[in-house]
Formats: structure tokens, C-alpha cells, sequence
């Protein structure tokens, strides 16, 4: 995801861009991509955001910043 938002320039992801393009096939199931936000929630590294209709992970700025 710091990849994609380095590349876009973006703090946000769209959930479903992460579902099909970032994370292993493994992940992509919807019970196992739940559970893995909740757990960078929890970290406090992202948190996921309505965007409209649509929702998004929004990642911590500092950690954006560290990974320049």
C-alpha cells in the first residue's frame, strides 16, 4: 500500500483496488481482508474511511513519510 500511495500521492486506497492489485491471493476473500485491516487498525498504522459510496484505507501520513 506505501508503494501505491507513494506511485498516486495519495493517502488513500480504495478498498477494492488493494482486494484485486496489492495484497496476496490469499487475502482477497472478504472475511480474511476484514480481519487483516482491523489488524493494522488496531496497530494504528491504517484506518478505513467511506469515500462516498466506496470505502478506502487511509494510511498514517508518518509512515508514508518514513518510507520516502
Amino acid at each position: 500500500m506505501l508503494d501505491y500511495c507513494k506511485r498516486e500521492r495519495t493517502e488513500q486506497v480504495p478498498t477494492r483496488v488493494i482486494q484485486q492489485f496489492i495484497t496476496p491471493v490469499s487475502l482477497r476473500d472478504k472475511k480474511t481482508f476484514t480481519s487483516a485491516l482491523a489488524e493494522l487498525a488496531a496497530l494504528g498504522r491504517a484506518r478505513l474511511v467511506p469515500d462516498g459510496k466506496k470505502r478506502a484505507v487511509q494510511v498514517r501520513p508518518e509512515l508514508l513519510a518514513e518510507a520516502a
